[in-house]
């Protein structure tokens, strides 16, 4: 497992846990829930390994990750019934692979 001294989810460090809270192990990813919840049930599916890119992984490991994404997807769709589950995968700042999940209810903010 690749590991990056500057990343959070890689030193499991106290700026990932002001954050948010570990809940669960999947097979390519670790799943988060965010502390701020102006959307209720948003989570990050974060890979297991510093990777960077998308493309980076081959397509063993990108077909277990989208299937984490689709597991917690399913998931939060399941608790929250929300309208729409909206999908973003930004590393700007973070350069370490993770999906945001970021679920939606119509009437509410930024609808």
């Amino acid at each position: 497992m690749e590991l990056n001294k500057d990343c959070m989810y890689c030193m499991k460090d106290e700026r990932r846990d002001n954050l948010m809270i570990e809940i669960c192990q999947l097979e390519a990813s670790t799943v988060f829930l965010f502390k701020e919840q102006t959307y209720t049930g948003r989570c990050n599916v974060v890979y297991k390994d510093h990777v960077k890119e998308l493309f980076q992984l081959n397509p063993d490991e990108l077909a277990a990750f989208m299937n984490d994404v689709k597991k917690v997807a399913a998931a939060v769709d399941k608790a929250f019934q929300p309208n729409k589950i909206n999908y973003g995968a930004y590393g700007d700042t973070l350069h370490h692979l993770h999906m945001h999940i970021v679920p939606k209810n119509e009437g509410k903010e930024n609808w």
